[in-house]
């Protein structure tokens, strides 16, 4: 299993000084609901109304489970957790409040960890999109000011 999220420690390393969430570094793709709230030190929750990790819209994503509370990089954050039936944890979406300035704030940080991004899209779901290869992840910034800016993490294909 590759490991998932860890990239989010090195954009924390990278552009604050607040601490690493080393929780994170224990996700992995295709984990069990049971194996992250295990690896997450019983801080998972399965989703219900009104969550707003868990009102995220996005094609393709129904995430069962959260985390509420995250510093990512000084900014507030919580996280959703998509499953994907038997082949385990599928999409991790990391939901950030505010306006266009944290959008900024984060793609700037992105920018400095991975480099030039590989697309970049001005359409009605504006984003910007990395790949970190050594964790064969995708990582999608997705700019929805000013309701929320996401971070959508994926598998690479």
């Amino acid at each position: 299993m590759k490991t998932i999220c860890i990239v989010l420690a090195a954009l924390i390393v990278a552009v604050s000084s607040s601490p690493a969430l080393a929780w994170w570094e224990y996700a992995q793709w295709g984990q069990s609901e049971a194996q992250l709230g295990v690896a997450s030190g019983g801080r998972t929750m399965p989703c219900s109304a009104g969550v707003p990790a868990c009102a995220v819209r996005l094609p393709g994503y129904r995430p069962s489970h959260y985390v509420r509370g995250l510093t990512i990089a000084g900014l507030s954050a919580d996280a959703g957790f998509d499953f994907d039936g038997g082949k385990g944890l599928a999409r991790t979406v990391i939901l950030f409040g505010g306006d266009g300035r944290n959008a900024r704030w984060l793609q700037t940080a992105l920018a400095k960890t991975y480099g030039p991004p590989l697309d970049v899209k001005k359409t009605w779901m504006p984003h910007v999109l990395w790949r970190d290869d050594s964790k064969a992840t995708s990582i999608k910034l997705i700019d929805l000011s000013p309701s929320y800016t996401l971070i959508d993490y994926t598998p690479a294909r």
